[in-house]
C-alpha cells in the first residue's frame, strides 16, 4: 500500500500490525516516513529514535532522523543527525542557525499579497534581502530558498558547507549552503532562513527571456504559511492567520484533498489521467510551457507514446531535463478536470526510487492556468478551483 500510494490506508495498517509486533523497526521506519509526509516531524522523531536505539543505525535512518529535526524547526539536532549521515556540508550550516528560530516570520500585517512580475509568464515575485531587490521564482517543487550564487555574494549572504545534490532529471549539481538573517516579502519579514546557493544564471539564462531570476522560494519558507497561488489574478497571497481563512474554507465544499509533502521539496497529491487508476504526482509550479509530465513507465502503462524527438522539457538545479512531447485527453485533481493537455514524457522521476513510492508524474504551470491553488501546511490539505 505505501509503495503504491494509498498512503492514509497504509498509515492505519502500520499502525495494526505494529500493535501487533512491537518490536518490527522497519514498521516504525515506515510509519516515521509517513508522519513526515503528513507534516508530523515530532511524531517522525519518536519513530526513528526508536529505530536507531533498537540497533537500525543506517546513514539513512540518521538522515531520516535529521529531516525530521529539521522538519520541526530544530536546526541543531538536525546538524547532529546529518553529521552522523555523512553530510557534513550542510551539517556545518545547521550548526551555525542551533539556537535560531529558523524562519521566525514577523510584520505588521497577517497577510500579504505579492503581483507577479507584468513581463512574465513564471509566477514570479519581487523579495528583497540586505537591501538588494530580488526576482524569486515560486516554486512547490523546491525545498530551501535558492540563490544565484553571485547573487548571495552582492547580497551579503555567507557561506557554509557544501555537497552535491540530485535535482529534476536525475541531473546532479554541487550546492552551497548558506544562512539568510531576513528576507522581506511585502510587510513580511522572513528571517533566520537557510539558503542554498546554486549557479541559476546560466541555468536559467533561457527560462524567464525578459526578466532575470535571482532565486527560488521553495517549501521552506512557503510552508510557513497558508499559501495561495492565484493564476486568475497573477498573485501569491501568503497568510499567517485568518485573513484567507474563508477561501480555504469554501474550497474544502468544492474541491479541497489531501496533500503530503516530501522530501522538503514535493508536494504530493493524488491525481487521475484517462483510463487509468488514481495516484501520486507532484506538483511543479516551476515548470512552465506544459500542463504535466510522466514518467516512462506511467506512460508505458496506459498506452501512452511520445511524439518527435526529445526537447528540453524544463529546468531543474542540475540543467536542462528532456523528454517527449505527449498528449493527454483527461488529467483530473480532485474535481479539477484539463482536457486534451499537453506534457512531457520523462525517462525517469528520482523521487519515485528515492521515496520508495510509484510516482505517476508532476502537474506543471499549465494545468494550473486561470486557477486558485490553496495550501493549508496545518492541516495538510489542498484547494483547487
Amino acid at each position: 500500500m505505501y509503495a503504491a500510494g494509498y498512503l492514509r490506508d497504509a498509515t492505519e495498517f502500520y499502525h495494526e500490525v505494529l500493535k501487533q509486533e512491537p518490536g518490527r523497526v522497519d514498521i516504525q521506519v515506515r510509519l516515521g516516513r509517513l508522519a513526515l509526509l503528513s507534516n508530523h516531524p515530532r511524531r517522525a522523531i519518536d519513530y526513528f529514535t526508536s529505530v536507531l536505539n533498537n540497533g537500525l543505525r543506517s546513514r539513512g535512518n540518521w538522515e531520516l532522523l535529521a529531516d525530521a529535526y529539521l522538519q520541526n524547526n530544530e536546526p541543531g539536532q538536525a546538524a547532529l543527525c546529518y553529521e552522523r549521515a555523512g553530510r557534513p556540508g550542510l551539517a556545518g550550516t545547521l550548526a551555525v542557525m542551533a539556537n535560531l528560530e529558523v524562519c521566525q516570520v514577523s510584520g505588521c500585517d497577517d497577510s500579504v499579497e505579492l503581483g507577479w512580475l507584468s513581463n512574465s509568464n513564471l509566477p514570479l515575485i519581487r523579495a528583497e534581502a540586505n537591501g538588494k531587490r530580488l526576482n524569486l521564482l515560486v516554486d512547490t517543487a523546491a525545498s530551501d530558498l535558492v540563490l544565484d550564487e553571485n547573487v548571495a555574494i552582492d547580497a551579503g549572504i555567507p557561506h557554509g558547507g557544501s555537497e552535491t545534490r540530485f535535482f529534476a532529471g536525475g541531473l546532479s549539481s554541487s550546492v552551497t549552503y548558506g544562512y539568510m538573517e531576513a528576507l522581506q516579502l511585502g510587510d513580511l519579514l522572513v528571517s533566520h532562513i537557510l539558503t542554498q546557493h546554486l549557479d541559476l544564471q546560466t541555468v536559467l539564462a533561457a527560462y524567464s527571456a525578459t526578466l532575470p531570476i535571482h532565486g527560488i522560494l521553495g517549501l521552506s519558507v512557503l510552508s510557513r504559511f497558508k499559501t495561495m497561488l492565484d493564476y486568475r489574478q497573477g498573485c501569491l497571497r501568503l497568510s499567517t492567520g485568518s485573513a484567507i481563512e474563508n477561501t480555504l474554507s469554501s474550497g474544502v465544499e468544492s474541491n479541497s484533498f489531501p496533500m503530503w509533502i516530501a522530501d522538503h521539496q514535493f508536494i504530493l497529491v493524488q491525481a487521475q489521467m484517462q483510463n487509468a487508476e488514481t495516484g501520486l504526482w507532484a506538483i511543479d509550479t516551476g515548470m512552465n510551457g506544459v500542463a504535466f509530465a510522466v514518467s516512462a513507465d506511467t506512460a508505458m502503462s496506459v498506452g501512452l507514446q511520445g511524439q518527435g524527438g526529445e526537447q528540453e522539457a524544463g529546468i531543474g538545479g542540475g540543467g536542462a531535463v528532456k523528454g517527449q512531447r505527449v498528449m493527454l485527453p483527461s488529467l483530473k485533481l480532485g474535481e479539477f478536470e484539463r482536457k486534451n493537455s499537453e506534457g512531457m514524457l520523462l525517462h525517469s522521476l528520482p523521487l519515485q526510487s528515492h521515496l520508495e513510492l510509484r510516482m505517476f508524474g508532476m502537474l506543471a504551470g499549465d494545468f494550473l492556468q486561470d486557477a486558485r491553488l490553496s495550501m493549508d501546511f496545518s492541516t495538510m490539505q489542498m484547494t483547487l478551483d
